[in-house]
């Protein structure tokens, strides 16, 4: 039949289908197996598919069942749950250590970053996963395989570089045993390659008095960034660091001034309308009772720091729960204690439970989701479970 049709139209019929479709398309014939798996139809894929199918990708445990779950949720008020996308959680290490150590990283063009950590032996694995099309790909432990870990404080980042088509993921250590300023490592294994390299880099902005919040990343405009904070004597001084995927190279980026001064374990970053975005939240510690409240701000013009904006300075008579994500309609989805995800709409004033049965706060995630083909070459059929010996 293709041979009757243009080759530009079929391209742009199948670039507005869905990924699980495509899967079996590629079984038609030759040519559309080859113009499937090719990097420029991958990349038109994620662009027009999603322009159209605003997701959101969210993980959570069900205290009922001791089981965790992932699914796709439409970007509408009430988060609905996109048929058929509800997934049992395919990574069970082992039956102690699933909440605590294995952890989002971050989502990027459809691929989910988990960090796992073993506690009786400390080796690290990074699991890349594309659930749209159910492939996995295990980045090889003796990248990461530092030995006495216990000692080293590992920060993650993940994302991908535009310019060659792949996947990175990125790990800085120092270690905890060198009371005078310590030389940071840093590794980029890369995806396509199969390889990683390490050095000690001379432009990061770091020393034995610098703290970084190693599970907040936003991969954004090419570059991962992190909260960073600096202990140094006169106080602590908060900013953003980056790493650019393309030239492999750190930068740093200035907060607002009213933030500087903050607690770095209370900012968070995000993107939000196309700009990133700085979220401060003041709760009460420790579970206690007591009001919270929220400062939002976006830096409209990327790395110019006199173009961040305050959106939002908002304040609860009670805790509403730690900021998971910031809507593109503006309003604020939250998750706190065992309970639940909040939802608060700044236009009508008011909020919901969008969910109930969650677990503890650290494993509650929900970000933005796109379909992709990501991992269609690279990536293994996932498995059910995965369980360390």
């Amino acid at each position: 039949m293709s041979d009757y049709i243009p080759e530009e139209l079929v391209f742009d019929i199948l670039s507005r289908l869905p990924s699980k479709s495509l899967l079996r398309f590629r079984s038609v014939c030759k040519s559309w197996r080859s113009l499937i798996s090719s990097s420029n139809f991958k990349s038109a894929h994620l662009k027009t598919y999603n322009l159209s199918n605003p997701r959101n990708f969210i993980r959570h445990f069900d205290l009922m069942v001791d089981k965790e779950y992932c699914s796709v949720h439409f970007d509408d008020e009430a988060l609905t749950m996109v048929p058929d996308t509800l997934i049992e959680f395919p990574f069970r290490f082992c039956n102690y250590c699933t909440l605590s150590f294995l952890r989002m990283i971050g989502c990027v063009n459809g691929v989910v970053c988990l960090f796992h950590g073993n506690c009786d032996t400390y080796e690290d694995k990074i699991i890349l996963w594309n659930p749209s099309i159910k492939k996995q790909l295990i980045v090889s432990p003796a990248m990461f395989n530092l030995g006495h870990a216990q000692y080293w404080c590992l920060i993650y980042g993940f994302g991908y570089d535009e310019t060659t088509d792949d996947f990175k993921v990125l790990r800085l250590a120092y270690d905890f045993r060198l009371f005078s300023t310590p030389r940071a490592s840093v590794e980029v294994y890369s995806v396509k390659n199969g390889v990683s390299r390490a050095w000690f880099p001379n432009d990061l902005p770091c020393n034995y008095s610098t703290s970084l919040d190693a599970w907040s990343q936003v991969f954004y405009n090419g570059c991962v960034h992190w909260i960073i904070c600096d202990y140094a004597i006169g106080g602590s001084t908060a900013s953003i660091l980056t790493f650019d995927m393309s030239t492999e190279r750190f930068g740093s980026i200035a907060l607002p001034k009213y933030l500087v001064k903050k607690p770095a374990f209370y900012l968070k970053l995000t993107v939000v309308r196309g700009c990133l975005t700085v979220i401060y939240t003041k709760r009460p510690r420790f579970s206690f009772p007591g009001p919270s409240g929220y400062i939002i701000s976006a830096m409209t013009e990327y790395k110019n720091t006199d173009s961040w904006a305050l959106i939002y300075d908002v304040q609860f008579p009670y805790d509403m729960g730690r900021v998971l994500r910031l809507r593109e309609n503006g309003g604020i989805v939250m998750g706190a204690g065992y309970g639940d995800l909040k939802y608060y709409n700044f236009n009508s004033g008011y909020f919901l439970d969008s969910y109930s049965r969650f677990v503890v706060e650290d494993a509650i995630y929900i970000g933005g989701y796109q379909e992709s083909l990501a991992l269609l070459d690279e990536g293994h059929p996932e498995r059910d479970a995965e369980q360390d010996e």
